[in-house]
């Protein structure tokens, strides 16, 4: 799937015989840097919980094509959230934060996101990648500094 694949966009939509592990596995595939897979549709999968939302919130962190990740109706709490908060803006070092995903600018889901995750998207979407990057910078790390005159 990943090696020379032209797959723009993948719907795997109410998909009862995959399990977690499968679904885990196929997030790997996010990490090839020469899979230009733009969105993805993983509706309605009751295998999708928490612990896949992690995988797929840790390959968006090396991924750079995918624009949109659509989750509605499975099964995630703030945890799965919060990982895709940290590949949105890894907030470890001004370096992870500057690497961090700035690509991505949907991710669907039939409720509110959480704040952070919305603002980081939204931010995702009013710039550039490399605006985007410096601004989650600026908003994390230099904020603080202060200039001695």
């Amino acid at each position: 799937l990943a090696k020379k694949c032209m797959l723009k966009s993948l719907e795997l939509r109410e998909c009862e015989g995959v399990t977690a592990e499968g679904f885990s596995s196929i997030s790997l595939v996010l990490r090839n840097p020469d899979m230009v897979l733009e969105k993805l549709d993983l509706t309605d999968n009751d295998n999708i919980d928490d612990e896949v939302a992690i995988s797929y919130a840790n390959a968006l962190s090396h991924n750079k094509k995918l624009r949109s990740i659509i989750l509605d109706d499975n099964d995630i709490t703030p945890r799965g959230w919060a990982a895709f908060s940290r590949a949105l803006c890894n907030k470890s070092s001004y370096v992870e934060t500057y690497h961090s995903n700035h690509t991505v600018k949907e991710i669907g889901w039939h409720e509110d996101l959480p704040q952070d995750l919305e603002l980081l998207l939204q931010l995702n979407r009013e710039n550039s990648e490399g605006q985007a990057a410096q601004q989650k910078v600026v908003q994390n790390f230099l904020h603080s500094i202060s200039f001695c005159g």
